[in-house]
């Protein structure tokens, strides 16, 4: 006679819900909130400063390409760090609970009272998630 398969029940300690917000970034269950970072606005203005260089050089020059190169590593830089954010973010949340539920339904309607501002100059990637999760188990 064989023997009923066990199944093993998992057992999760810490679960977190996670809701993804307009005027701060995040918020959890537990109360905890996630204010913005803001990386667009801090770096607006030598953005704005870069963008008005590029187009005053003479194209093909040597200038033109060094405008170019300053303006393409500022927005590596504002890049770099949403990634770092997001990067540090979701490591945190992975190392300290053990079922992550993320809500991110934001209603057309919160967008259209506020034009694109600092506000929604950042996304919230589920991919960070996933592959700290990975990490950690």
């Amino acid at each position: 006679m064989r023997n009923p398969e066990r199944h093993s029940t998992i057992r999760y300690e810490k679960p977190v819900g996670i809701d993804v917000g307009i005027t701060n970034y995040a918020y959890d269950s537990n109360g905890n909130h996630i204010d913005n970072p803001l990386f667009m606005s801090k770096e607006l203005k030598p953005l704005r400063r870069a963008q008005r260089k590029v187009p005053r050089r003479q194209k093909g020059s040597k200038n033109y390409k060094k405008a170019v190169s300053w303006l393409q590593r500022l927005h590596m830089r504002i890049a770099n760090k949403r990634k770092n954010f997001l990067h540090n973010l979701s490591t945190w949340y992975c190392r300290n609970y053990d079922l992550i539920f993320i809500y991110r339904k934001i209603k057309a309607a919160e967008y259209e009272q506020e034009p694109l501002s600092g506000k929604t100059h950042y996304g919230f990637k589920l991919g960070h998630f996933q592959a700290n999760a990975r990490v950690q188990s």
